[in-house]
């Protein structure tokens, strides 16, 4: 974890109704930040005006490497801290929620997809 300076990280996940979800994160410097950005699908594009505007992004983590110690860790954290903020965002509505409780963490170093995991939440 520690050796990760800057990669990008999608949770994605099919709600109820069919929509397909793939939220932004990013990692600079062993920190980790959330966009709000859905980019519907998991994939690489040029992240660069992300990075030259990070502090504009909400931080979650101020050193992954001591907060998680593996990306299994790091991917079960960010999975259960989104659903819990989306479903008070939605006021409990199960819609807004992944079909089957199935969310996926996709991490791309560069173009090299590095991670990638089906994460299920209760």
């Amino acid at each position: 974890m520690k050796d990760i300076k800057r990669a990008t990280l999608f949770l994605s996940f099919k709600d109820y109704e069919g929509g397909d979800y793939a939220y932004l994160f990013l990692i600079e410097n062993n920190q980790l930040f959330a966009t709000d950005e859905n980019y519907n699908v998991p994939e690489v594009f040029d992240t660069s005006s992300y990075f030259d505007s990070i502090d504009d992004y909400c931080c979650w983590s101020e050193d992954i490497s001591n907060d998680f110690q593996s990306f299994k860790q790091m991917a079960e954290s960010i999975v259960n801290d989104f659903v819990e903020a989306r479903i008070e965002e939605f006021e409990g509505d199960p819609n807004c929620l992944a079909d089957d409780n199935k969310y996926t963490i996709t991490v791309f170093v560069g173009e090299e997809k590095v991670y990638e995991d089906a994460i299920f939440c209760k």
